[in-house]
């Protein structure tokens, strides 16, 4: 802290100046806001007074003060101080209630104090600490001075080896405090965030009004809810804004934000995503085996060649996306495929193996034909309409014949591309593609295609091993073990 604070609109030593028998210093009965200071000018002051206003009126406190009497009473603090890029906080503590309280001469007593900028790292471990926050109390979201169980929490959390906290309810979510705390961050750097809350589009044909016009006014969208990406990447083309970058949050329930796969440091996700671009952007060739069956090679397709096929928009919307925690790499295009995939598991929401995969027979880089033993009906088995778990090799011939009417035989019954899960700490469960033991092949040259789960993959690239056994070569290359020893992971 500074050496000099304004202590009830007097400049002064920061000597000790306040009574013991203050009953906001005895229980933290009292409010604080903290602000930026840029260039000696203190950042949307007026919105910090309207909300410590307000605050203090829900402790039933008395703010008898003009709020430029204060302001310009920070600017001489601020002079004092030399304090032109700086923090700044306003505190203002209840005199009188209780037993404990002594005869002052005001009901408030308020305190201005300056201090260094403290220096931000480029990333922090995160993880979260339940029950930390009750939603239902009346005091929720006010900035009280009894600030204690944050600061203790913080200090708990930082000694098991974490740098920051997300605070969660008694209902394990985010309170509204959170995320006001996290729009008023954005404010202070310099932007302007909205929240915007939506029910899920995974499947919405266009985008709702709110929606559309407000992603628009963003220089980075985060989304914490399924979103249709073709749809959202057609509406910012059409808009002049495709280059608009998107973090897809894939952490939705409170318990996954302690996991391995959510903490694992994104800067070597990111090496490892432009690792495999590099090797598969120089590849001619590709043959994929499993232990179930599959055996199929071909050719590596290229976008000059089959512009209008799934991989190339994927990649295309890949570019400017980023997915949290982090789940699979772009896809690699396929040409004069021969062979057979082995279908060994239903997909997204069921990754059990079957007992006898399907096997589909691919020749001239086209579905020929589908064996399967049926099996008996799993208890959550149901149609899925968008081909991302299929149980039985009826639905998956339902799904081709809607396919074919919709975009021709040809194009429904290409192998368009293949990709799968490359992140280390990721395991197999339902909802989840980041596991490295799992890829698919892209069935049908169209905007949706089919996915043919692999599971425990070998993948050479120029009969150069790129996948084996379920595992990422790449892991073993220097640079990338580097880094891991750099940032405290093991790969």
């Amino acid at each position: 802290m500074h050496s000099r604070i304004v202590h009830n609109g007097v400049l002064r030593p920061i000597e000790a100046c306040l009574s013991p028998g203050q009953v906001g210093l005895l229980t933290g009965w009292g409010v604080f806001t903290t602000l930026r200071i840029y260039g000696g000018v203190p950042f949307a002051f007026e919105l910090h007074w309207e909300r410590v206003s307000h605050d203090a009126q829900r402790l039933r406190m008395q703010l008898d003060f003009e709020p430029e009497q204060i302001r310009q009473q920070l600017l001489q603090l601020i002079a004092a101080n030399g304090a032109r890029e700086a923090p700044a906080r306003l505190s203002f503590v209840r005199n009188r209630a209780g037993m404990w309280s002594v005869k002052t001469g005001c009901e408030t007593d308020y305190l201005l104090f300056t201090a260094e900028l403290p220096p931000w790292p480029s990333s922090a471990r995160l993880t979260v600490s339940p029950h930390a926050r009750h939603a239902a109390s009346a005091l929720a979201g006010a900035k009280m001075l009894s600030w204690v169980a944050n600061v203790a929490t913080l200090e708990e959390v930082r000694e098991r080896g974490f740098d920051e906290t997300v605070l969660l309810n008694e209902r394990g979510g985010m309170d509204a405090e959170l995320a006001a705390l996290l729009e008023q961050a954005i404010a202070e750097a310099g932007g302007t965030p909205y929240s915007l809350w939506v029910d899920s589009l995974a499947r919405a044909e266009e985008l709702p009004r709110p929606v559309a016009g407000a992603v628009l006014g963003a220089d980075k969208l985060l989304l914490n809810c399924n979103l249709n990406r073709a749809v959202l990447l057609d509406h910012l083309r059409a808009n002049g804004a495709a280059g608009l970058v998107r973090i897809n949050n894939r952490i939705r329930a409170p318990e996954g934000m302690g996991t391995d796969h959510a903490r694992f440091d994104w800067r070597l996700v990111m090496a490892l995503a432009n690792s495999i671009e590099v090797r598969t952007a120089q590849a001619s060739n590709y043959q994929v085996t499993s232990p179930r069956g599959t055996n199929v090679s071909g050719r590596v397709a290229s976008a000059s060649e089959v512009a209008d096929a799934f991989f190339v928009q994927d990649a295309e919307m890949s570019r400017t996306e980023r997915v949290f925690p982090g789940e699979v790499y772009a896809p690699i295009g396929s040409a004069d495929a021969n062979g057979t995939i082995a279908f060994d598991h239903p997909g997204m929401a069921d990754r059990e193996q079957f007992h006898n995969p399907m096997l589909l027979q691919v020749r001239d880089n086209a579905l020929q034909g589908i064996e399967w033993r049926e099996e008996p009906t799993r208890p959550n088995q149901k149609d899925d309409p968008t081909g991302n778990t299929v149980w039985t090799s009826a639905q998956f011939q339902g799904l081709l014949d809607v396919s074919e009417a919709r975009y021709g035989r040809e194009s429904a019954y290409a192998v368009d591309s293949f990709h799968g899960g490359f992140h280390p700490k990721a395991v197999k469960r339902p909802g989840q593609q980041s596991n490295q033991d799992v890829m698919h092949f892209h069935v049908g040259r169209t905007p949706s295609p089919l996915s043919a789960y692999v599971s425990d993959q070998t993948i050479a690239l120029d009969g150069e091993p790129f996948w084996e056994h379920g595992r990422s070569v790449l892991l073993q290359e220097e640079s990338i073990r580097a880094m891991a020893r750099e940032y405290g992971e093991e790969i």
